[in-house]
């Protein structure tokens, strides 16, 4: 649960310094960052309240609500690579081949779609 934590407090803190940088607010690269770290927080806090919840005295924690943290956790895992494909051009890019086999040419490809 820890570790957990400490990640989700690190999100927040990059939140935070992410929102104070006024030079880069409504740039591309902060809603990125901020949808990322927003479904990081959202996915694994409860799993840290459901690790919490023993050391505050609650020992009877249904099952569904650990079933439904651990697929919280694995809703994390799936919409990064979505979010990154719908923020990343070259991300979707690299997918796309990876999807069709054809990564032997993705600097070239990148190369050409860049300079249009």
């Amino acid at each position: 649960a820890l570790p957990a934590l400490v990640t989700v407090v690190a999100n927040i803190v990059i939140l935070r310094l992410v929102y104070a940088s006024t030079a880069a607010r409504g740039t591309k690269a902060v809603k990125t960052v901020s949808i990322i770290c927003w479904v990081f927080i959202l996915s694994y806090t409860p799993t840290v309240v459901i690790f919490a919840l023993p050391a505050a005295g609650f020992t009877d924690i249904p099952q569904w609500v650990n079933c439904a943290s651990m697929y919280a956790v694995s809703l994390n895992l799936i919409t990064n690579p979505l979010i990154y494909s719908f923020t990343n051009a070259k991300f979707a890019l690299f997918v796309k081949m990876w999807r069709k086999g054809e990564l032997r040419g993705f600097n070239r490809e990148w190369d050409i779609v860049s300079q249009s």
